[in-house]
């Protein structure tokens, strides 16, 4: 498991799996090298949009604070238990 920190890390990669949930905290994009990309998409005051990206402390507070994402990232092979237990 590593974080992805930019955008255009993304570029050429293959995607394995997404969690894009309607109430969730964040965004998720996994590919399948297990690179992890966390952000949330913003809308500001003017409707104006951007995206705040996680940088890799956060995104891992987050994806193993996620009982639900934790679990299906574990059965995909993406994150292990040492990971978890780190």
């Amino acid at each position: 498991m590593y974080f992805i920190d930019k955008e255009s890390d993304l570029i050429g990669k293959e995607i394995a799996f997404t969690h894009f949930a309607r109430f969730a905290e964040a965004m998720t994009i996994v590919t399948k090298d297990k690179g992890i990309f966390v952000f949330n998409a913003e809308i500001d005051e003017d409707d104006n949009e951007g995206i705040s990206i996680y940088r890799a402390p956060t995104a891992r507070r987050y994806i193993l604070g996620d009982e639900w994402l934790r679990k299906q990232l574990n059965k995909l092979g993406i994150i292990t238990n040492m990971d978890i237990n780190l």
